[in-house]
């Protein structure tokens, strides 16, 4: 840098050839032959492996290694820190320092949540997610049935002068746990369903990822359970809460709305993997197709076995206990609950295993 400015600085004062400005500019060019060059790594090292010096051909091949990756780690970083906004001022305009990319507070929230899922799956539920919340016709509907229920839970006590009844306790929360796991059902095949079907004429730009296609299946399935579970166990909590179930009922719902969330999950992720329709981009008419109305109907009847294997068993074994007809034991209900739980979840992750192949397998 410093030659250059002096000869620049030479040239615009007046430039006279003569021998004696030969003779300085040669002895200027001596600077690029210092032993801090890299040239002069790579001429040594040639030499020393020429004449079967080892030693100092690792020596230099050190040093040009060393330093190129270096260089490569400091390109890196500037290409973090200034590449994203230079490629915004090209396309926008605008000063390269101005210009600042400020993420949405929800979505560092939801991304540092997930720090347990590796980064592709994490970076798909945050893409999901940003597409959901960026539609406020979507979640306005969400808020207003979880709304609904709360307002539900909260006025229920009203009904009953004094303290609920252990049997209306035990009805009114089997009653709720079902309507909650119906509310998730719709949800997820009115919203997830159609996730992958949206995809389609977009999905050129997915495929250029060095990614398996499966991983977009698995990250669908992981919004999908992340956004079903936590509402939907938030409310039975308040629920069991509010009429102040048993413990081992309380334990019952939270594993049956776990499970629940799961299934319908995977089903539903499955389901528009398998039957997807790329030609619709409304995900309203995607999920009242045949694919959705199918998908529904299992999600039903997944429910209802879910239901009645492993939280049913418990309620009609403390409703005989209240009534001393019970015939039930605990050993039953929770051998019931096992294989309730083991089969939903085995065709669930069956479901999405085949789901995933099918993937692979699609061309766009």
């Amino acid at each position: 840098m410093v030659w250059i400015y002096r000869t620049m600085r030479a040239h615009s004062s007046g430039f006279q050839p003569s021998r004696i400005w030969v003779e300085n500019f040669v002895n200027q060019l001596t600077l690029l032959s210092g032993d801090l060059l890299p040239h002069h790594w790579v001429a040594a090292g040639l030499k020393a492996a020429a004449i079967g010096e080892t030693t100092r051909v690792w020596y230099y091949l050190g040093l040009v290694w060393s330093n190129g990756l270096l260089l490569y780690i400091t390109a890196v970083w500037l290409g973090k820190k200034l590449f994203r906004r230079g490629v915004e001022r090209v396309l926008v305009g605008g000063s390269l320092l101005g210009s600042r990319v400020r993420r949405f507070w929800l979505d560092v929230f939801i991304e540092r949540g997930l720090f347990f899922l590796d980064v592709p799956t994490r970076l798909f539920i945050v893409k999901d997610f940003r597409t959901f919340r960026r539609d406020p016709a979507q979640w306005l509907q969400i808020f207003i049935f979880v709304g609904l229920l709360l307002f539900y839970f909260w006025g229920m006590r009203s009904f009953f002068e004094g303290d609920i009844a252990t049997p209306f306790k035990n009805g009114i929360s089997l009653l709720t746990l079902t309507a909650t796991s119906l509310l998730m059902c719709a949800y997820t095949g009115r919203f997830i369903y159609p996730l992958l079907s949206l995809e389609g004429r977009t999905f050129w730009l997915l495929g250029l990822l060095p990614l398996n296609r499966s991983r977009l299946v698995w990250g669908k399935f992981a919004f999908s359970t992340c956004t079903c579970l936590l509402p939907c166990a938030t409310l039975i909590v308040a629920c069991d809460r509010i009429l102040g179930s048993a413990t081992e009922i309380f334990a019952m719902h939270l594993v049956t709305i776990a499970v629940i969330a799961i299934g319908l999950s995977g089903l539903s992720v499955s389901m528009g993997t398998l039957m997807p329709n790329f030609r619709e981009t409304d995900p309203s008419k995607i999920a009242v197709g045949f694919g959705g109305t199918l998908n529904l109907v299992i999600g039903f009847f997944f429910l209802l076995l879910v239901v009645s294997t492993v939280a049913l068993p418990i309620h009609l074994a403390e409703a005989g206990r209240e009534l001393g007809t019970s015939h039930t034991t605990p050993l039953i209900v929770w051998i019931l609950a096992t294989i309730g739980v083991g089969s939903a979840l085995g065709a669930t992750f069956w479901s999405l295993t085949i789901a995933s192949r099918h993937l692979e397998r699609m061309e766009f």
